[in-house]
């Protein structure tokens, strides 16, 4: 081979190199700086400021850890394209032709949705059914428990509300009151109400040991994980590798409060409490009712739908499977609908739903009366009708002893 072609042969690789580089560059999702801000030294104003950004300047690399200060305003760690290193609020990042996500989503602590559940049941111990964990774990970390807090902790002192928060940029994860996940989060594409990225899991922290872990095995240490994150109504959910693995409500002062006072065997007030709804106004949690005088009328002969009022507009409550037991509590307009003519009905079901449904496809169940009873009900009647009142067998008996004594009387004479 001659000179001239091992020449070309090399500049075509050094070319073929380069152009791989600038496409791994060029490939990686681009960070920057989205309106003029200050860059402190920490996260915390108070501690000094290092530069004023600009709106547009590239960011390098962000940091492994998020930290908020007394105004609960969020910062991370950056490094900018000029050499600049200090803490930016977070919502001041942006990426390049990436979605945001909304406030409602990053300006909102969420939380398990099943917490509602445990509060409406109004009995601490049904969080056993959702974090099954805290079953037969107290002497498992009985020598954890004393050496940090200098006593044995029950699990209802360990255990609490889990909170996650997701931005743009940095998105966390909160379990078993102990564990946490962080992620940096590549670029958003949004699908109606979903938003999908990848995210970068940056650090992982066990306080509870990791084997204990139940979302550990989503998010291991250094992988990227895709996230699909939907908004529908009052909830979100999470997918993870298309995978669903929560519903999350936010976490409000007053679910936190109720939670931690059920927690502590208190008395809780749930009259405070906001019951979330779905998109289509369904609920996954009802209201507490009270279910005391609870007497089943009818069943469902058809899924049916519960509404908030007695018309096919109205939100929907829940939909009601084939065979569910209510009992009908009021009666309204009647009307017809699929070529049924029937009234709407107010009904609580026996999962302790209420509301509105159409009673075309309710069927009345019949009462049904034990016979024995029925029989000995029966016969004591009939003993009772067939005995004389005792009066009146006193007065007749007083009747013959008396003719009987005039009869006597009127054959002396005779005689």
């Amino acid at each position: 081979m001659g000179i001239k072609k091992l020449h070309l042969l090399f500049g075509l690789s050094i070319f073929a190199i380069l152009l791989f580089q600038n496409t791994i560059l060029f490939g990686q999702d681009i960070y920057y700086v989205n309106r003029d801000e200050i860059l402190y030294r920490f996260y915390s104003p108070i501690d000094g400021i290092i530069a004023n950004l600009k709106e547009g300047e590239i960011i390098v690399d962000i940091g492994r850890q998020v930290s908020s200060d007394t105004n609960n305003i969020f910062r991370v760690e950056i490094k900018t394209e000029s050499g600049e290193t200090g803490w930016l609020a977070i919502d001041a990042i942006s990426i390049k032709d990436s979605a945001e996500l909304p406030d409602v989503i990053s300006k909102r602590l969420w939380t398990n949705s099943y917490y509602l559940d445990v509060l409406r049941s109004q009995n601490r111990e049904t969080l056993f059914i959702y974090e099954p964990f805290w079953i037969n774990q107290f002497d498992k970390y009985k020598s954890i428990d004393s050496n940090i807090f200098g006593r044995d902790l029950y699990w209802y002192e360990r255990a609490g509300t889990n909170s996650r928060y997701f931005t743009t940029i940095y998105s966390s994860i909160y379990e078993l009151g102990y564990n946490y996940f962080d992620f940096i989060n590549g670029r958003i594409d949004k699908k109606n109400n979903t938003y999908v990225f990848y995210s970068s899991c940056i650090r992982s922290l066990f306080n509870i040991s990791e084997e204990d872990s139940l979302l550990n095995k989503y998010f291991p240490l250094n992988s990227n994980v895709k996230f699909s994150i939907e908004i529908d109504g009052d909830y979100l959910d999470v997918y993870v590798n298309d995978e669903k693995i929560m519903s999350l409500v936010e976490l409000t002062e007053n679910i936190k409060k109720q939670f931690d006072a059920l927690l502590k065997n208190q008395a809780i007030n749930l009259s405070y409490i906001y019951w979330p709804r779905r998109a289509d106004g369904t609920m996954d949690y009802p209201p507490p009712v009270n279910m005391s005088g609870y007497q089943t009328t009818h069943n469902t002969i058809a899924r049916l739908r519960l509404r908030d009022s007695s018309n096919t507009t109205s939100l929907i409550v829940t939909t009601l499977d084939s065979g569910v037991e209510v009992q009908v509590l009021e009666t309204g307009v009647t009307v017809t609908i699929d070529g049924i003519t029937a009234p709407w009905v107010k009904v609580l079901a026996e999962n302790g739903f209420t509301g509105w449904c159409f009673s075309g496809y309710l069927e009345e169940i019949e009462q049904v009366v034990d016979s024995e009873i029925t029989l000995e009900n029966e016969l004591s009647q009939t003993t009772k009708d067939s005995q004389f009142p005792i009066w009146l067998l006193i007065g007749g008996g007083l009747v013959l002893l008396a003719a009987v004594g005039v009869g006597v009387v009127a054959l002396k004479r005779k005689k």
